[in-house]
């Protein structure tokens, strides 16, 4: 049976929501934190592979999941859209909430493909920092240059627990018309990135 309607005579419950014996039972998740859920996956996921797959591929598949984060949003916008017309108060308001949280979330998602790329990869890099007792350790992390007119673009994971590492605070430029950034990840790791100047 349907959830009853509402004094406006709409139904404002979310869809997923039924009434079983006078209970009302819910689904396991509602459609809010479904859709919440999807953008932040989405984010996540997008930025993750194109950290895994530097260069064109993980790009591609970036700006594959930017678009699906973007299309989904104009639909929650839409739908909010469509009920505030149809004055069903308590359905836009949950909508314009998925939207204002997904504004909040979704730029962290879309930040985070580094630090999952390193917990993914974290086993295999404590073994290998573990056997090395030199200092800094470094991992290669590709070419994330998408075309040839991007140049050089090569990013470096860096281990260093001695201290003797930083941040770099401006872009550092050596004999060779290179310039290396470094920013610090999390905790002795860094990403070292090396470009054409």
């Amino acid at each position: 049976m349907l959830a009853p309607l509402s004094r406006n005579g709409h139904n404002d419950y979310p869809r997923c929501m039924n009434v079983s014996k006078g209970r009302v039972r819910a689904c396991a998740a509602n459609p809010p934190v479904r859709t919440v859920l999807f953008l932040l996956g989405a984010s996540t996921a997008g930025s993750t592979l194109m950290s895994l797959l530097p260069g064109p591929l993980g790009f591609l598949l970036a700006m594959i999941s930017l678009l699906v984060i973007i299309i989904s949003m104009i639909v929650v916008l839409v739908g909010a859209g469509s009920a505030l017309i149809s004055k069903r108060w308590w359905l836009s308001g949950q909508r314009l909430l998925v939207l204002a949280v997904a504004a909040t979330i979704v730029p962290m998602g879309l930040r985070s493909g580094d630090y999952v790329h390193l917990a993914l990869l974290y086993p295999y890099y404590h073994e290998k920092i573990a056997r090395t007792s030199k200092r800094p350790v470094w991992f290669p992390w590709g070419d994330q240059a998408v075309t040839v007119l991007d140049g050089l673009q090569r990013r470096t994971l860096l281990f260093d627990d001695t201290g003797a590492t930083t941040a770099s605070t401006d872009t550092e430029r050596d004999n060779e018309g290179l310039c290396t950034f470094r920013k610090h990840l999390i905790g002795s790791f860094f990403i070292e990135l090396l470009s054409s100047c």
